[in-house]
């Protein structure tokens, strides 16, 4: 009886370490595919001589994404600059510049490592300037954020080639407030950045989850919103609808409300997972979830390995994309806290690096994404589609990332974008500003009104035109707003010597103004001016011409070409 009870006991306790090593083994095996860890120069110096470590210790911990503080507000429409200006057009009078890292040399870097970089934007301050100062606003997306996302090379690669921007301190630091200035910021920042996502830190304290006893009995979600919305101005669910990437602050867990209890850590970390995921599934809005954990030290608060993995594990339970390291320096040395991270992140990195360029030829441009890279996929399982217009919808694609042959619906200067996307889902977003050459071009910029004179103009759109036809239209009022037509926008605004040119068209005054193209995709139109019939009043003036492709069979415009101007001269 003795031995059958010993053996039954053994069995039991066999089991239970079975299902104790099967659960650690489940716990473990949920790693996050989107983690990362935020470095803030302003905290230390210039940071240079860190740059290879801070990529390696990422990489080596499985991070995907590391986020640098480059700008901090210091009062209303000013404040301080923590990059080198490597762009060589930052205004003094904005702010100044604090040179503590080289900016487009790390973003370089780390892409080679296969890791995104976010640039993080302090936008308000406490005191002043608050939400409600609509000036500080407009001052952070036209000057701070313009210089960042728009500072370009010749060749119209970004000078600052980063994956998005983050955003700290979007919000009110109490009181009673409304989410409505927090969100005219973010949408005139939408305006301002195209489709380059925007990551928010939120408010989530354990105060705003918790409650005043800190026992996990949480206030429910209505509760939880109503809270945030009104003492920060953040509502979740508004601001998950606008941007792409929800960052709750989720830093009182480690030592400071929960002492050491490991099991509130991770009751609350899930319970700011499952919030935020509510929040982003109202939105509808495809909204990535990072809670920002604490790894840092301070007195009477400790970080150690088990309160990283507390943390990690809850935020992963409550439905988070993954969670963010918050911050490196602090961080720097702590082998087990990495340890910690590591434990919680698939081996990386895990996010795709979006690179690419345009050539053009006539209105075609050929989309090269071959330079876009990722450390766990090949090439051939990567897929890019392209904004041609700058709207932020992309509307052309998937595409492999091979050279790739597209059709630019205007020829005006525009903000290129393209997303790659890996079969996981998980997506990067690069851009260039391309400024396409003219297509239709004269031979001189100026005709004479007293002895009148020919205006030949060549029109070029390229051998893949070649039998299509083409309609060239002029004004005296072009080019804003222009006028839309079948889904392009021709670059001047129909007026009575559109009509006029319409009516005469390929008549003595404007031969060759419809017509197809030869087999080369080229057209000859010309603009014959007869002596002394330009009224006095239009001496002066300019005229504008633009021309449009349009398809033999179906009649539908194709493409609208550049504005080219010709002065009327006395």
């Amino acid at each position: 009886t003795d031995a059958a009870t010993l053996a039954a006991n053994f069995r039991r306790g066999a089991l239970a370490l079975f299902l104790l090593l099967s659960l650690a083994g489940s716990i473990l095996g949920q790693r996050s595919a989107d983690a990362a860890i935020g470095v803030w120069p302003w905290l230390v110096g210039n940071i240079d001589s860190y740059q290879d470590e801070i990529i390696d210790q990422a990489k080596r911990t499985g991070l995907d994404t590391i986020y640098m503080h480059v700008w901090k507000t210091t009062g209303s429409k000013t404040g301080e600059l923590h990059i080198v200006d490597e762009a060589g057009s930052w205004n003094a009078a904005h702010g100044r510049l604090v040179p503590q890292i080289t900016l487009g040399t790390f973003v370089a870097k780390a892409h080679r490592a296969g890791l995104q970089v976010v640039g993080v934007v302090q936008v308000f301050g406490d005191p002043a300037p608050y939400p409600s100062d609509l000036g500080h606003q407009d001052f952070m997306v036209e000057t701070v954020l313009r210089y960042l996302v728009h500072s370009y090379h010749p060749n119209g690669q970004r000078v600052y080639p980063l994956d998005g921007i983050a955003l700290d301190y979007i919000r009110w630091f109490g009181g009673s407030n409304s989410p409505a200035l927090v969100n005219r910021f973010l949408d005139a920042m939408r305006a301002e950045v195209g489709p380059m996502p925007i990551h928010a830190f939120v408010i989530a304290g354990a105060y705003a989850i918790d409650g005043a006893s800190y026992d996990n009995k949480f206030r429910t979600y209505a509760e939880t919103l109503s809270y945030l919305s009104t003492n920060y101005g953040q509502n979740w669910e508004q601001m998950a609808a606008r941007i792409d990437c929800l960052m709750p602050m989720a830093y009182t867990a480690n030592g400071h409300v929960y002492g050491s209890n490991l099991a509130l850590m991770e009751g609350y970390l899930r319970q700011v997972g499952l919030y935020a995921r509510t929040a982003v599934t109202n939105a509808a809005h495809r909204c990535r979830i990072l809670p920002a954990i604490r790894t840092w030290d301070s007195t009477g608060e400790t970080t150690t390995q088990a309160t990283v993995e507390a943390c990690c594990r809850g935020a992963l339970r409550g439905g988070a994309d993954g969670f963010m390291a918050f911050r490196y320096f602090t961080a720097r040395g702590k082998t087990s806290w990495f340890t910690g991270l590591a434990n919680y992140s698939e081996a990386g990195p895990d996010l795709p690096v979006a690179a690419f360029g345009l050539v053009q030829s006539g209105v075609q441009a050929y989309l090269d994404a071959s330079a876009s890279q990722h450390a766990k996929y090949p090439a051939a399982q990567l897929q890019a589609s392209v904004d041609l217009d700058g709207d932020g919808s992309f509307e052309g694609g998937p595409y492999g990332l091979s050279s790739r042959q597209v059709v630019l619906p205007n020829l005006e200067p525009a903000i290129v974008s393209i997303l790659v996307r890996d079969p996981a889902g998980r997506t990067a977003v690069a851009s260039v500003r391309f400024a396409p050459a003219p297509v239709l071009t004269p031979t001189t910029a100026t005709v004479s009104a007293q002895a009148g004179g020919e205006v030949a103009m060549r029109l070029l759109p390229g051998p893949a035109f070649g039998g299509q036809s083409y309609v060239v239209f002029t004004a005296f009022s072009g080019p804003l707003p222009g006028t839309p037509l079948g889904g392009i926008r021709v670059p001047l605004n129909v007026d009575p010597l559109t009509t006029l040119a319409y009516l005469g068209i390929n008549g003595p005054m404007f031969p060759r103004f419809a017509g197809a193209f030869d087999f080369l995709g080229t057209a000859s139109p010309k603009f014959v001016l007869p002596p002394n019939v330009v009224p006095g009043p239009f001496i002066g003036m300019k005229l504008h011409f633009a021309a449009v492709g349009v398809d033999r069979t179906s009649g539908a415009p194709l493409f609208a070409s550049n504005l080219t101007v010709v002065t009327i001269a006395p």
